[in-house]
């Protein structure tokens, strides 16, 4: 899977890492100035999925905690692929990719 970000946190001696795919989108054959996202995002940590959703109900803010810390996954802007990771209440910034 190709993800949209990735982030890199560091808590104690360990590192984790997270990366994000907010899911794919296409034209509506239909309409063609309407949007239809045919793919669900997901949120992974550490090769793991620990939350899904459905392409056309992109969430503002998903919060998990790794190592019983917060890390708070936020849509920024209006552009599907603006992501901001949080952890401890500071933003982290994203991997090149």
């Amino acid at each position: 899977m190709d993800f949209d970000k990735k982030w890199i946190i560091k808590i104690g001696d360990k590192e984790h890492t997270i990366e994000a795919d907010y899911g794919a989108h296409v034209v509506d054959p239909e309409n063609q100035g309407d949007l239809l996202f045919n793919r669900e995002g997901t949120l992974v940590v550490d090769g793991k999925s620990v939350r899904t959703w459905n392409g056309s109900e992109l969430p503002k803010e998903i919060s998990v905690e790794i190592e019983s810390k917060p890390v708070i996954l936020r849509k920024a802007g209006i552009f599907v692929k603006g992501l901001e990771l949080s952890f401890e209440g500071r933003k982290i910034n994203p991997i090149e990719m």
